[in-house]
């Protein structure tokens, strides 16, 4: 029988230090980021050199970056009209009730 995909994952965090794969794991949440920000411009047709505020050599670092301030991503955003919320919830509740601590 072939192992599953999951399986790995399953068997890496009982032989990996839980540290080491915490770190693993925000690296993989930034890489994703930056993938999906260059991909949400790809959707709506947008290319690097329509941004109105924004150089195009300007866009490129941000989306290459793999930890981005917020206030960049703000204005990465208004620049090709789209908005932006940030919100919290408990990890751990059934309900997961979000709590938006940014829109704009």
């Amino acid at each position: 029988m072939k192992p599953k995909f999951t399986d790995f994952f399953k068997e890496a965090e009982k032989k990996v230090p839980p540290k080491i794969l915490e770190r693993a794991r925000n690296a993989a949440q930034r890489e994703i980021f930056r993938i999906r920000l260059a991909d949400l411009r790809r959707k709506y047709k947008i290319k690097q050199v329509d941004f109105k505020k924004m150089k195009q050599a300007s866009v490129s670092r941000i989306e290459n970056r793999s930890d981005i301030k917020i206030s960049t991503l703000v204005g990465y955003l208004h620049d090709i009209d789209m908005e932006l919320t940030i919100s919290a919830r408990p990890r751990k509740q059934k309900k997961k009730k979000a709590f938006v601590l940014l829109q704009g």
